[in-house]
Formats: structure tokens, C-alpha cells, sequence
């Protein structure tokens, strides 16, 4: 087996990227009609398209005790920097800088940059833990 590749030269983070460049276009309004069904899709579709790419890379690059693969900083992996984007673009209907559905927007925006800190966080911590059988 090869060495792994970097994040950006997968085709699940091209993939993961045109699902949340779309999902972003379809919240804000600039795709679709603009109507609230269209902006909670499009903060769905950013969203599930950031845990998709962190599963996705947390599994690939699970420590592997044979080879010695050590864990980067988190802040140098691409995965990090998908999901700030998909929690900034969260957060920004959440306040209500973007979009214009009102409440409901908000509130999916909270629970998206909720939900995708918290599956950064899971796949952040899995990647890290020592097996049991290892201690």
C-alpha cells in the first residue's frame, strides 16, 4: 500500500466541496427560487457534505501501529478546514447575515454549525485514541 495522498488530492474532498459550493448557492438564495425550503436544503447539503469528508478521511487515516502513521495537527488537515467552512457558512444564516427565512433559517443554521463541530469532534477524537489493546 502507498503512502496516503493529501486531503485536497482525493476526489471525496473535489466531491465533498462541490456538494457544499451548491448547497451554500441553494441557501443563499443565488440557486432555486430562494424560499426556505431551498436555504434548509442548501445548509443540509453543506453540512452533510462536511461530516461525509471527515468520515471519510478519519477512517482513512486511522493510526496504523504497523506503519507508525502519526496524526498531523488537526489545523493542518483539510478536514479542519472544510468543516470551518461549513460552520462559518452555518453561522452566518444562523445570525442572519445570510439568507432571509427568518426563524426557521436560524435555527437550522444553529443546529447545522452544531452538528458539524460535533462531527469534527467525534472523528477528531477517534482518529486519536489509542486502542485498547495497545495500553
Amino acid at each position: 500500500m502507498g503512502a496516503m495522498r493529501k486531503g485536497y488530492q482525493t476526489s471525496e474532498f473535489y466531491l465533498s466541496l462541490a456538494a457544499m459550493v451548491l448547497g451554500a448557492l441553494y441557501a443563499s438564495g443565488v440557486l432555486g427560487d430562494g424560499g426556505i425550503d431551498f436555504q434548509i436544503a442548501g445548509i443540509a447539503a453543506t453540512v452533510l457534505a462536511a461530516l461525509g469528508y471527515q468520515l471519510s478521511r478519519t477512517t482513512a487515516k486511522k493510526p496504523d501501529v504497523a506503519t507508525g502513521y502519526e496524526v498531523a495537527p488537526g489545523w493542518k488537515s483539510t478536514e479542519f478546514w472544510m468543516t470551518t467552512a461549513a460552520a462559518g457558512m452555518s453561522s452566518l444564516f444562523a445570525s442572519g447575515v445570510l439568507g432571509d427565512g427568518g426563524h426557521d433559517v436560524a435555527i437550522a443554521g444553529v443546529i447545522a454549525t452544531v452538528l458539524t463541530a460535533l462531527g469534527y469532534q467525534i472523528n477528531r477524537g477517534s482518529l486519536k485514541a489509542t486502542p485498547l489493546d495497545e495500553e
